[in-house]
């Protein structure tokens, strides 16, 4: 399955794809987003929590209102990939 944000419009919902780099950022099952300007730069870049625990950072190359992003690049603490598990309670 390909990334998708569910874009809000008066009662409409509207599944959209995220692309990086032109092509469909593709997740696993149990993936989470969020949107935040990591970089200072102004623009909302992406973070991307995959299925799997890693967690990516995508570049918003382009704006908030009309967002390109590029490569996403494993988030490391100290050299070392950051992975969150899940753990069931």
């Amino acid at each position: 399955g390909g990334g998708a944000l569910w874009a809000d419009a008066p009662g409409l919902m509207e599944c959209v794809n995220i692309e990086s780099n032109g092509s469909p950022i593709s997740m696993s099952q149990m993936s989470s987003a969020t949107t935040v300007d990591w970089n200072n730069d102004g623009a909302k870049d992406l973070i991307l929590g995959s299925g799997s625990g890693n967690v990516f950072f995508y570049a918003n190359t382009g704006t908030d209102v009309d967002p390109a992003f590029s490569g996403g690049v494993a988030l490391q603490s100290n050299g070392t990939n950051i992975v969150v598990n899940y753990a069931a309670g």
